[in-house]
């Protein structure tokens, strides 16, 4: 996809998917990360793991509450780095930079997600919402990551358009009221996608009717010079790309420019 199609698709749909965009490596690499930690969790009860990501993760919830699970996997993924090294990939970085310009941070210990067939807990299969309404700032892109998913396994389903409709009012995590016209999309993506869209498009999730559950990441990105316009403050992040202004002040070390600061040093 080149820049112009990207950024018309943002800005007419409020939503794009990057097909393709990272690595089956890089997939592999999450999938394994996910398993290992499950077969930890399962050994701690007395539980042999099967070294299979699906049954595992079924088996684990059955134990310990599905809350703590994914929490667990979520500061593991973190753990090894895995929440950063997605951005990194060069399809994706190439469109964050040109949304979003050189100076990124995504979200530190993003949320795994997982959803089971059948379970229908709202924090798990959430109704239809703006990122916005929890805190995430109009400067941010959220992005939704499959790690694990298959045909059946659902997915996301969004309004497009629906970002340029502003702070739709709600109650108790739901809108109030939604335009009949209203075009809702299940969005089509898989395993090596990712979903970039606007903290404003109302989106949902698609109840999956697979026998294995889907594990996915959301997470938001954003420009970390951007000023706030949620409740960004009360989320952890992590700078994972500087513009060379950026790297020159962190050589430069303060705001004060202390003269010859590093001049003749060894360190590097």
């Amino acid at each position: 996809m080149d820049n112009e199609s990207f950024s018309q698709s943002l800005i007419e749909n409020g939503y794009v998917v990057l097909k393709q965009c990272i690595s089956s490596s890089l997939i592999i690499e999450h999938k394994q990360a996910i398993t290992f930690r499950l077969g930890q969790l399962l050994e701690e009860i007395n539980i042999p793991p099967k070294g299979d990501i699906y049954l595992d993760f079924l088996e684990a919830i059955k134990h310990i509450r599905q809350f703590t699970v994914q929490g667990e996997l979520s500061k593991y993924l973190t753990y090894k780095e895995l929440h950063r090294k997605k951005y990194l990939e060069p399809k994706v970085l190439e469109k964050l930079m040109f949304a979003l310009g050189s100076d990124l941070e995504c979200n530190l210990e993003p949320e795994v997600l997982v959803n089971v067939k059948d379970v229908t807990d709202g924090y798990l299969v959430k109704k239809l919402h703006q990122e916005f309404w929890s805190g995430c700032g109009l400067n941010t892109l959220q992005t939704w990551t499959p790690i694990a998913m298959e045909e059946g396994m659902g997915g996301i389903e969004v309004i497009a358009g629906s970002h340029a409709w502003g702070h739709v009012p709600h109650r108790n995590r739901e809108p109030i009221d939604i335009p009949g016209d209203a075009e809702y999309t299940v969005v089509n993506a898989g395993e090596g996608d990712m979903v970039v869209f606007h903290s404003l498009l109302l989106h949902q999730t698609v109840p999956n009717r697979h026998e294995y559950p889907r594990i996915a990441m959301p997470q938001g990105v954003r420009n970390f010079h951007d000023k706030d316009t949620g409740f960004e403050d009360l989320k952890k992040w992590d700078a994972f790309h500087y513009s060379p202004l950026s790297q020159i002040r962190k050589k430069l070390g303060n705001p004060h420019l202390s003269p010859f600061r590093t001049y003749n040093s060894e360190r590097n």
